[in-house]
């Protein structure tokens, strides 16, 4: 029985998602080397897949022509269109159920059915049986897929470099990624200040990394900075890892630019609080995971609005000191 000539990958979102997708997508490439595959992706993250050596990225343009329903639906045609005859569906998320457009489809299940049924009643538990690359791979076993290796793909291509270079500072460049979607994931500003001060006192020159949803992070780092320092809050997805291969250092939390840190090698630190290293800890060998000895830790897939116990110890007892020495084991 032949393999499939037209595969659909549907992963949308978010940053580190995708990206921590990219050895499935791999793997899959290389069991079925004839075989065309696609992947649906939202447009703001197209420039992490752009130069995918195994995919080719279709646009989800859900603030766009796809937006609502009617645009959902004319997308789903456009994909019928194009004939797929296997869907690896990544997402597992009601909206992607829309695009099973072909006569076989491989889901990725994020929780066991008993799993599903105590987070609808508010009992949800960490999920930590084994890293959401792992779990991807597995999703493809019934496919005769093997793993090829957990490493992460990201391409910076010169238009990246080159958007970059419009932010950046000269010199050796530590970039300090304060946000993150949800609060209880965020170290405190002010010793984010505190560690941005100490690491230019050592010659570095320090960036904010992220988008324009991390302004309020970086305002609350700068006010209780003595001097300036440049973000990355105008640049795309594709720019911010154009300046994150620039940098000599990655300090972040669990959030998007650890993983793209850790997909292109450059040194990380990155700072765990409620949610879990094993299903989310940065896939480098150039990556330091730094945490504090809290019982209660991890307590969330993803984090929340704010810690169930009412007091964030495990983001509040980080050290300036534990951080930068993780840092110095890189920069000196």
């Amino acid at each position: 029985m032949s393999g499939p000539s037209r595969i659909l990958v549907v992963r949308l979102s978010a940053l580190g998602d995708v990206l921590l997708a990219t050895p499935a997508v791999r793997a899959l490439a290389k069991t079925f080397p004839d075989a065309r595959i696609d992947w649906l992706v939202e447009e703001p993250y197209l420039p992490l897949v752009a130069a995918n050596p195994y995919a080719r990225p279709v646009a989800y343009r859900k603030r766009g022509e796809h937006q609502g329903i009617r645009g959902l639906l004319a997308l789903r045609r456009t994909l019928v269109i194009e004939g797929y005859d296997l869907v690896v569906d990544l997402q597992d998320k009601p909206k992607a159920r829309l695009f099973h457009v072909a006569g076989r489809t491989i889901a990725w299940r994020k929780r066991t059915p008993r799993q599903a049924l105590l987070s609808l009643v508010g009992q949800e538990r960490p999920l930590t049986r084994a890293h959401a690359v792992d779990l991807y791979l597995e999703a493809l076993a019934p496919l005769g897929v093997v793993p090829d290796g957990r490493s992460l793909d990201l391409i910076v291509t010169a238009e990246m470099e080159a958007r970059a270079r419009l932010v950046l500072p000269e010199g050796r460049i530590v970039g300090l990624a304060p946000g993150a979607r949800w609060a209880t994931k965020r170290w405190a500003p002010e010793r984010f200040a505190q560690l941005t001060v100490a690491l230019a006192g050592r010659g570095l020159r320090p960036v904010l990394l992220g988008g324009r949803g991390d302004a309020e992070a970086f305002a609350a780092v700068r006010a209780s900075l003595p001097f300036e320092v440049p973000d990355t809050a105008t640049l795309d997805v594709g720019g911010l890892a154009g300046a994150i291969a620039r940098c000599s250092l990655v300090v972040a939390g669990d959030s998007g630019p650890s993983h793209i840190a850790a997909a292109l090698g450059t040194p990380l630190v990155t700072l765990f609080g409620p949610t879990s290293p094993k299903r989310w800890g940065p896939l480098s060998p150039r990556a330091d995971v730094v945490r504090a000895p809290v019982e209660c830790s991890p307590c969330t897939n993803h984090g929340g609005a704010s810690c169930p116990l009412g007091h964030l110890d495990c983001m509040e007892r980080l050290e300036v000191a534990q951080v930068l020495a993780a840092a110095g084991r890189w920069v000196g």
